[in-house]
């Protein structure tokens, strides 16, 4: 943030720490490898509504008419095809594969942790917090585990953990025995 700001490391960190204190912001510390834990900022929900655009307001009343007019089981198979085309999309751009840096431009700041031969994606942040609290089964699962499913290659994917509903992270756990081959190629694992 310094640098794109062109400001003072400490004069960020002095405001970061003023806005963490006015709950706009939330800190939390995380280890990246070898030495001191890094602390990482995140906006939360109440600074979303101090610094919002309105988008999530305009996202949970489309999202609420959508329901209003298809009804639960279809508006899930909407979402979930919105998912395989923004997916299909996705696997034909440049880095077809990569998967990460394509989560992380679309905001969910991902990681993959592979322990005791499970994967699973960890999503740090969700771009769409305040209506995938409001309709989680729509977000949650049909949207993102579509989404994840998609582009990775995985025919199963299930939801551990969720933002919506109180975690401080969704953890999505991938089936790596169907992964496919172009897919599974060396991504950066996080212990």
């Amino acid at each position: 943030m310094a640098a794109r700001l062109h400001m003072n490391v400490s004069a960020v960190r002095r405001h970061l720490e003023a806005l963490t204190k006015a709950r706009l912001v939330e800190a939390s510390f995380e280890r990246r490898g070898r030495g001191r834990p890094s602390k990482i900022y995140k906006i939360t929900l109440e600074g979303r509504e101090v610094f919002g655009t309105g988008y999530d307001m305009l996202l949970i009343y489309l999202t609420g008419a959508l329901l209003a007019k298809l009804g639960q089981g279809e508006a899930v198979k909407l979402m979930a095809e919105t998912a395989r085309s923004l997916a299909a999309g996705i696997r034909r751009g440049p880095g077809a594969g990569s998967y990460l840096p394509l989560l992380e431009q679309l905001g969910f700041r991902p990681m993959i942790r592979k322990k005791r031969g499970q994967l699973s994606l960890i999503s740090r942040n969700c771009p769409v917090l305040r209506a995938a609290k409001e309709y989680p089964d729509l977000f949650c699962q049909a949207f993102h585990g579509t989404l994840l499913s998609e582009v990775m290659g995985a025919p199963t994917v299930t939801l551990k953990e969720t933002m919506a509903r109180g975690s401080r992270r969704c953890i999505h756990q991938v089936n790596v025995e169907g992964l496919r081959p172009a897919d599974s190629r060396p991504a950066p694992y996080s212990q």
